[in-house]
Parts: structure tokens; sequence; C-alpha cells
């Protein structure tokens, strides 16, 4: 047997060529995988935290979900909530939840929701945006949600609308990079951002009278709605 230098000695330009490209495609792939996961290993030292049913509450109703969203996030818990508090704010609740998969489809799906918010979505039912007033953080049983609070405008009605996306590496108190911008998604890949889990929070409401006073109603509702569960040693 030829040893495999010689051998390679005796193929053309092109076959020569196409076995570097091939063991260069294959050396950029397990490479790029050793990086996420290497990532992705690392345990996160965030509280842990999900959704409960407000109690007590006789107007709180749960809503089903349209198909086609379900189907565009794809993920593996999702809440749409309303309810009513007795001074007549009316409140509306969208979460979803992502845990990390290996699996192309399901990761595809969590991207769509980072490219899904208030400002793309909401003009599409009528909704007119009135103001970005950026983000947040919403103070709250000893923590904070970080979230970015719009105002908009429906039928004369002004619409306080709070929403975002966090990984379960980071936590609660610091949104997500949603990967829009060429920037953001080199951001994303640098810091091995691929498979973390993944929540997606968004709450209107309407009926009060301004933007601070739905950030103070809203840390009211978030005591009643929030269970923290603090990170184990």
């Amino acid at each position: 047997m030829k040893p495999f230098l010689t051998s390679l000695g005796s193929l053309s330009v092109f076959q020569r060529f196409s076995i570097f490209l091939i063991a260069w495609l294959l050396a950029v792939e397990l490479g790029t995988d050793l990086w996420y996961r290497l990532h992705e290993r690392t345990p996160g030292s965030q509280p842990e935290w999900c959704l409960r049913r407000p109690v007590g509450n006789s107007y709180f109703k749960e809503v089903e979900l349209s198909p086609f969203v379900l189907g565009e996030f794809r993920a593996d818990q999702h809440i749409q909530w309303q309810w009513q508090e007795p001074g007549g704010a009316r409140w509306q609740l969208f979460y979803f939840r992502w845990i990390p998969s290996r699996q192309l489809s399901r990761r595809v799906g969590a991207q769509r929701a980072k490219m899904h918010g208030p400002t793309t979505c909401l003009p599409q039912v009528g909704m007119t945006l009135e103001s970005d007033l950026g983000e947040v953080v919403i103070p709250f049983a000893g923590s904070g949600l970080a979230l970015h609070q719009y105002e908009f405008k429906s039928e004369g009605n002004r619409i306080n609308v709070f929403y975002g996306i966090y990984e379960d590496q980071t936590g609660m108190e610091v949104l997500a990079n949603r990967r829009i911008s060429q920037a953001s998604r080199i951001t994303a890949a640098l810091s091995g951002s691929r498979n973390y889990g993944q929540r997606f929070l968004e709450i209107a409401v309407i009926g009060l009278d301004g933007p601070q006073e739905a950030r103070d109603a809203l840390a009211r509702e978030l005591e009643k709605l929030i269970k923290i569960e603090k990170p184990t040693d």
C-alpha cells in the first residue's frame, strides 16, 4: 500500500483542492460546534422563574393562542391570559418558554420569537405606536424584571405595552440579544449564545393614566404573577 502522502501526490490539482476543502469545512463545523458546546455547558447561576395564575380575580380567563402563532414559535410552554382589576384596568399577557434544544427546527422557532415584537406585530392589528419609552426594570419581590416599554393608541385608548425576551444564562434582569442586525448576530456568536433556554413575555395594560402609573401597577401585578426560585449551590 502506498503511503498516504505519496498517494496525494499522484492526485490532480482539482482532487487535492477538493480534499483540502472538505477537510477545511469539517474543521470549521467541528470547531463551531465545540465553541457553542463549551459555552452551553457552563451552568447558569440565575434564579429560576415561572408564571403562576393569579388567585382571587373573578375576571381572570385563559385564552387559546392561534395555531399560526403556535406553529411559528414552537415553544415548549405557551400562555395567554386576560384579567381586569377592580379599579377598571385591563391586562393581557403572552408568555412563551423554550427549553434548551439541539434540534434545528426548535432553535429556529426561538429565533423567530426574537424577531417578533410589539412594534412589528401590534400595528398589524390597528394599533399606533405613540412612544418608545426604552428599557425599564420593574422591581418586585426583592428582584427586578427588565422590560421594554411602549405606548400605543387604539380606538382612542392609550395602551402601555411591556415586552422582553430572556435567556436562561442571563436571567430576568437582562434582555436578550435579539440578533436583528448583523452586528448583534456576530456578538451573539462570539458569546456562544445558540442553545440557551429562553422566555418571551409581553404584558399590555389599558385604563391607566400614564407610563409611570403603568409601571407601578405592573410591579404590583408581578408580585402575584411570577414565582422565583433562588439558585442552589
